[in-house]
């Protein structure tokens, strides 16, 4: 094929839209991909972040909270994530993460 066949076909698939499609269609697959990423890490950081404040001896409920809660804060503020989540969703995974710990039920609100 000659370079004017490749040029004729790359304008037929844009002027008839489906260029536009695909990209479209790969921007929003990137995006997706980039959230899966970014919650997976917040998981990952959730689960250490509740392992170290349970670790701690010194700590009693709440405390270990706020220090499970603190790790997690500076691993997201550190890797420029901090506005992709809100403080609820944090507190909201750490709760849960606790109660799969201890295998209890929390309270719900």
């Amino acid at each position: 094929m000659k370079v004017e066949d490749w040029i004729a076909i790359a304008v037929a698939l844009y002027t008839t839209g489906i260029a536009t499609a695909v990209a479209h269609a790969v921007v929003k697959l990137l995006t997706a991909n980039t959230k899966n990423k970014n919650v997976k890490l917040l998981l990952g950081w959730v689960d250490e972040g509740v392992n170290f404040a349970e670790s701690q001896r010194n700590l009693i409920g709440a405390d270990k909270k706020a220090e499970a809660f603190k790790y997690v804060t500076g691993k997201l503020v550190g890797n420029k994530l901090e506005n992709k989540f809100t403080t609820q969703q944090i507190d909201a995974l750490i709760e849960k993460y606790v109660a799969e710990l201890h295998d209890w039920k929390p309270e719900v609100k």
